[in-house]
Parts: structure tokens; sequence; C-alpha cells
């Protein structure tokens, strides 16, 4: 697991430097998801580049999904192209239904509505404590 990434990727979402959009990883009005964020501090170490077609996407004609390449940078593993983690573990003030035992980061921005600042902070309870 990259922590210093991971830590890099809870800086930003806490930066205000991002506003934050849903249903891509960056949408073509300039508005990222929380994955678009970790897209855009590691894009260089990867060589990758946004490209526009119609929205904004990274390494693929996907929108929605992390590369691969990324994925195995963060050494987190994802399925799919997309990170979960464990929904027993968090707070009952997020409205997780309680049956839930793993959710994804990209249901936690776009279905639940969290803000960046809840998703640094569930990030660094997950893998930075």
């Amino acid at each position: 697991m990259n922590l210093e990434l991971i830590r890099e990727w809870v800086e930003a979402l806490r930066s205000g430097k991002y506003e934050q959009g849903r249903l891509a990883l960056r949408s073509k009005d300039d508005k990222y998801c929380c994955l678009g964020v970790l897209c855009d501090i590691a894009k260089d170490r990867l060589s990758l580049e946004w490209t526009l077609k119609g929205r904004y996407y990274i390494e693929s004609n996907n929108c929605t999904i992390l590369p691969s390449s990324l994925l195995e940078l963060l050494g987190i593993g994802g399925y799919l192209g997309s990170i979960s983690i464990d929904a027993t573990k968090l707070s009952p003030e997020y409205g997780i239904p309680k049956n839930s035992t793993f959710i994804t980061l990209v249901e936690l921005n776009d279905y639940y509505k969290l803000s960046f600042t809840q998703i640094a902070d569930i990030l660094e309870q997950h893998y930075l404590m």
C-alpha cells in the first residue's frame, strides 16, 4: 500500500483546490469525484493525461473508473477500477445501511454524497491509522 500517495490524496481532498462532482472522474465543467482527485495528483507519475471526449477521462475510453496502472501504484487493489472499504467500520452518521459489508468510494461520493472532507476522514481512518 502506497501510504505516501494516500496521504497526498487525503491532503488534496481537504485542500479546497478541487470542486466536487459526481458520475465521472472529472467532468467537462472541471468537477472531480474523489477518485478523479487521486487521478489528478498521480497523473504525472504515470504519464497519464486528461483527454476531453464529451467528458474527461484518463488512459482509456471510460470516464468513471480508475486506470489499472493507478490501482497498481496505489497498492490497495480494487474491483472494476474502484476502491472498496469495510462499511462495517463507518460511522452511522454517513447513512450507510447497517447490512452493508463493503462499499466503494464511488458510492460514497456519488450516491451518499459525502463531502471530500468526509471521504478524506474515511481514507485516513481506514489506511493511515
